[in-house]
Parts: C-alpha cells; sequence; structure tokens
C-alpha cells in the first residue's frame, strides 16, 4: 500500500498535471484509467501536437519512477479520428468502436512512441504538417482485437531523421 501512495505521489500526480496542461484548452480529457488518459481533441492537428509535446516534455523534463522500476516515464499514444459515441446518461463520456480502435492502436505503440490509424495519417497528410514526419506503414503483425490486420503509422518530429 505505502509503494503505491509513493507511486501515486511521485509518478502519476506529476504525470496527469502535465497531460492537463498540455491539453489545455485545445482538448478534454474525458477519462482516466490507471496512468491512461483517454483525451479528445476537436481537431487532428490539435491531438498530433499534444502527442510530441508530451513526448518531448517527458524528455526534456523527466519524471522519476521509483527506484525499483528504474529509469524515467515514458509514455506511448494511440491517435484515431471518428465520431465516438455519446453517452446519453453521461454526456461528458464518449464509448464506441472508434474509442476502442483508439485504445487498441494505443496499446500497439511501443513507449515513447506515436501510432495513427490509417485514417489519422491520410489526414494527417492532407494537413501537410510542417516539421512532422509520418513513417509507415506498418501493418500489424497480430490482428487488433475485434479489428483484424490494420494499417499503423507513426509520427516523430522531422529533426529526428
Amino acid at each position: 500500500h505505502e509503494r503505491n501512495v509513493r507511486f501515486a505521489q511521485q509518478v502519476l500526480h506529476p504525470y496527469r498535471e502535465r497531460v492537463s496542461r498540455l491539453v489545455g484548452r485545445q482538448g478534454r480529457i474525458v477519462s482516466l484509467i490507471g496512468d491512461g488518459h483517454l483525451v479528445v481533441f476537436e481537431r487532428l492537428l490539435c491531438g498530433v501536437r499534444f502527442a510530441l509535446a508530451l513526448h518531448g516534455s517527458l524528455h526534456d523534463d523527466p519524471i522519476a519512477i521509483p527506484r525499483e522500476c528504474s529509469g524515467h516515464l515514458r509514455c506511448k499514444i494511440g491517435i484515431h479520428v471518428g465520431d465516438p459515441e455519446i453517452d446519453p446518461d453521461q454526456p461528458d463520456d464518449i464509448s464506441g468502436r472508434e474509442v476502442d480502435f483508439a485504445a487498441r492502436v494505443c496499446g500497439y505503440a511501443r513507449k515513447e512512441q506515436t501510432l495513427l490509424s490509417e485514417s489519422a495519417a491520410a489526414q494527417a497528410r492532407d494537413l501537410e504538417l510542417v516539421g512532422i514526419a509520418i513513417g509507415g506503414p506498418r501493418q500489424t503483425r497480430q490482428a487488433l482485437h475485434g479489428f483484424g490486420n490494420v494499417w499503423l503509422y507513426w509520427i516523430e518530429p522531422d529533426h529526428f531523421h
């Protein structure tokens, strides 16, 4: 119990504060699940900028994790576009196939990586994002549960090339 409290104070709270600050007014944190966040943005560009800013922030100003875990906190992000279902009983909550798909994309990412679904990557290419490289495609080796094999793309700042 004491270890969980220490982890929450040293890692989870600072991480949640950082995510909240970087989401700012451009998006909305819908829910928290452990150390994960479900965040929505009105525009894909805002989500892409958030993802790169969060990775950059964790690199430039790391959040140390307890000694028994070693190292610093790293995150993985999945981005998908679509129209999620709004819960009629809880209008601030979303669910449905689009949310499930985004979660599966995130689950397939490696630490310190942002993956885009094929539809998000297509929109990102149309935006001609300056300073951002889109890599891929990479077909999933295993079918995403409930969705089959899909093509995923990754984004990173151009200076990584």
